[in-house]
């Protein structure tokens, strides 16, 4: 028998929607990649597995995109976006526009 755990004690998640400024063309690996290694050079290994950074949608062509976290590691997760300023010796910046708790009211903005 599978157990699944109970919606109440699940953890929460926030909805970060953001947008790269530059002139880069990005995969969604080399994005992971460089969230990670932002995030593991702000936090440590232990902050930033307690972080529980996804990337949930990358629009390769408009360059956006929504990062799922848990809801206390928001700001770090932000702190970690900002720091990021160049990837593969291109310089880019990362716009944070909304956080939320779901998609779909990320995406009707």
């Amino acid at each position: 028998m599978k157990y699944k755990m109970p919606k109440s004690m699940r953890d929460k998640r926030r909805y970060i929607k953001f947008s790269l400024d530059g002139d880069i063309d990005l995969s969604e690996e080399d994005l992971r990649r460089a969230l990670w290694d932002s995030a593991l050079k702000f936090l440590g290994v232990k902050g930033a597995s307690g972080t529980h950074l996804w990337i949930s949608l990358w629009d390769r062509e408009e360059k956006t995109g929504i990062v799922r976290c848990s809801i206390g590691s928001v700001d770090d997760i932000i702190v970690s976006m900002k720091m990021i300023t160049e990837i593969h010796g291109e310089r880019v910046n990362f716009l944070v526009s909304d956080v939320s708790g779901t998609i779909k009211s990320l995406e009707s903005q």
